[in-house]
């Protein structure tokens, strides 16, 4: 029975379900003779015949047919076995298929939660970084840190940039943020939104933007071991090397800033950022 209250509140398809299974499931409380459907009326008419051939049965015909009913009957049954255990088969993939469905979605969702978590902490950097920009940055640590706050998913400086920037001479405070804007924009599209071959990369990005790129130095200087090391770093406990570097001229001042492609986190890597770092010929000049 189903109150109309019942069907306001659980709707009017959830309450044909309920009406449908009421009438199409056989009902447990039939006595064992009752017929509720065909195979009620082929299985007791195998049992009449069954029954009938028992008590006649005294000749051999008789005796063979009455086995060959029970070999029919076994047949049928090992049918129904078959299709029973294809039935459980299929039911068995079914949950297997829906278990892959249940650790995919929770998968999905574990990730849009990061991503949830990543977006807010994105958005609080973002909101710290721009309520900097009510005055223009003074010193290039001030512009580094600006730099860093908006771009920061593309973007990353080391401690030893940071340190850098400390004891740089360069104070052309504009050429460098325009310099490190467009690394982390131009250069960063350049890396990772475009099929560009590497040595097209040094081209591209001077055209776009006016800053000459170097992928190493010169051949003296490479062979110079301990100045190598100064073109190393590290980023996420591995070394790094940061032979590639912008350069930044402006009054006979030089801004170096010498970088790694960490293809994995998706960003641009900054290892120095700072005064030009020995080489072969300055060191000769010493």
């Amino acid at each position: 029975f189903l109150s109309r209250n019942y069907v306001n509140e659980n709707g009017v398809e959830h309450s044909k379900s309920l009406i449908v299974r009421g009438i199409a499931r056989r009902p447990v409380f039939l006595p064992k003779e009752a017929v509720t459907n065909l195979d009620d009326i082929t299985a007791r008419a195998r049992e009449l015949r069954i029954s009938s051939l028992r008590s006649k049965a005294v000749t051999l015909s008789e005796k063979e047919s009455l086995l060959g009913v029970f070999e029919e009957e076994n047949r049928e049954l090992e049918t129904k076995r078959q299709e029973l255990l294809s039935q459980i088969s299929t039911l068995e993939l079914e949950v297997e298929d829906r278990k892959d469905k249940i650790a995919w979605l929770e998968h999905v969702k574990q990730e849009a939660e990061g991503k949830s978590r990543n977006l807010d902490s994105r958005n609080q950097e973002l909101a710290e970084a721009f309520s900097k920009l009510r005055t223009y940055p003074t010193t290039l640590r001030a512009v580094v840190s600006l730099i860093e706050g908006i771009h920061g998913d593309r973007i990353a400086f080391t401690p030893k940039a940071k340190q850098s920037v400390e004891s740089a001479d360069f104070d052309a405070l504009d050429l460098a943020w325009y310099c490190l804007w467009s690394m982390a924009t131009v250069l960063h599209d350049i890396y990772f939104s475009s099929n560009k071959e590497v040595n097209e990369i040094d081209r591209l990005f001077k055209e776009k933007t006016g800053f000459e790129l170097a992928f190493t130095e010169g051949s003296q200087t490479k062979k110079d071991a301990k100045l190598m090391r100064l073109r190393t770093d590290y980023w996420r406990g591995a070394e790094i090397d940061i032979s590639a570097h912008v350069k930044v001229d402006k009054a006979r001042k030089f801004l170096r800033i010498h970088y790694h492609v960490a293809k994995e986190d998706n960003k641009i890597v900054i290892g120095w950022c700072g005064d030009h770092l020995d080489t072969a010929g300055t060191r000769h000049r010493k």
